[in-house]
């Protein structure tokens, strides 16, 4: 009878154990829960990458941004936005808001366009080993830009009337920072008081949204401007004087 009673107490506590041990197998309701993420990896599909990249741009969230790209080429990205939010007179701590995009689908990489007002983001993503990542960013926008002659025009008028505010006017916000040193240069070469006047100018495009012109001198050699695009307008970059 002992021997009976000792050998059920054995298999009650070996069943037991295994329903004890066994529970975090056959019950996922708590071991699955624990290992499940609370939201979508953005990098398991082109839609939720494009997602989260609209997600991140419409908080003006430039670290998720960055942590969306691609390693070699999110420096990159990162730039060309700083210059675009400079060209196009956007602020990047509150960006203009994205709509919902176009897609266009492929294998191993796709292209979202968003909406920006009149405008278009251009963003694309491929897939890689670590999963979906953003290679390339381009906002597309319509700028509404004065003619560059009319622009080389005007600096000519300012500069031969000797008006050196309007001629300031046209740098860009770089540039102004440093017209200390225009003023330097003007009073090194005698030019503090009248400018020497330039003709016959001459325009050449570098791409869509740069030009480089020089003028002849007056008082010989010539003067070379490049001009870019700066919060939709055109601003002086550089201004070159003959040594």
């Amino acid at each position: 009878m002992k021997a009976y009673l000792f050998i059920s107490a054995c298999v009650f506590l070996l069943l037991s154990g295994i329903a004890l041990f066994g529970c975090g197998e056959g019950n996922p309701s708590r071991g699955a829960a624990e290992n499940t993420p609370t939201g979508d990896d953005p990098s398991s599909s082109a839609q939720t990458v494009f997602a989260a990249f609209r997600k991140a741009w419409n908080s003006s969230d430039s670290i998720a941004l960055e942590n969306l790209y691609e390693s070699s080429v999110g420096p990159q990205i990162t730039e060309d936005l700083d210059k675009s939010c400079v060209r196009y007179g956007w602020n990047f701590m509150s960006l203009p808001k994205l709509g919902d995009p176009n897609t266009t689908k492929g294998e191993s990489r796709e292209k979202a366009e968003f909406p920006i007002g009149d405008d278009t983001v251009v963003v694309e993503a491929e897939k890689r080993n670590e999963g979906w990542v953003i290679v390339s960013v381009l906002p597309v926008v319509k700028l509404d830009l004065r003619p560059i002659k009319d622009v080389v025009a005007d600096f000519e008028k300012a500069w031969n009337a000797s008006n050196y505010q309007r001629v300031y006017r046209f740098l860009t916000k770089a540039m102004f920072e440093r017209k200390r040193s225009f003023e330097r240069l003007f009073r090194k070469r005698g030019w503090q008081a009248q400018l020497p006047t330039i003709s016959n100018p001459s325009i050449d495009q570098v791409d869509d949204l740069t030009y480089k012109s020089f003028f002849y001198l007056g008082d010989g050699g010539e003067l070379h401007l490049k001009w870019i695009v700066e919060d939709g307008r055109w601003g002086l970059r550089t201004l070159k004087v003959p040594k």
